[in-house]
């Protein structure tokens, strides 16, 4: 039961990641959406060798930290060369065409 609960819960947050980098709302970047996929295929890796009883999860452990390393990575850089214009949540997402007609 408890690995069935563990396998579950990864592979929504994995699911959840996948749809951040496949969602066309979200401002991030290339470096970003690499880093996210390696969390999300790191995550499912930790699921399927949880679901097979299997206890080695180095490799998958390394893809998630990798993906993490490279997401601060590119957040930095896109901080560097926006200098200083990604401020607030917002600028991150992307609203939409604005209606000026009013």
């Amino acid at each position: 039961m408890e690995v069935t609960f563990n396998v579950f819960f990864l592979l929504i947050v994995a699911i959840a990641v996948a749809g951040m980098v496949l969602s066309h709302r979200i401002k991030d970047g290339v470096v970003v959406k690499f880093g996210l996929i390696l969390i999300s295929v790191g995550l499912m890796g930790a699921a399927g060798m949880l679901s097979d009883h299997r206890t080695d999860f180095l490799s998958a452990l390394n893809l998630i930290a990798c993906g993490v390393a490279v997401c601060i990575a590119g957040a930095w850089l896109r901080g560097l060369l926006t200098r200083g214009k990604c401020r607030r949540l917002s600028d991150w997402v992307d609203h939409g065409p604005v209606d000026t007609a009013r």
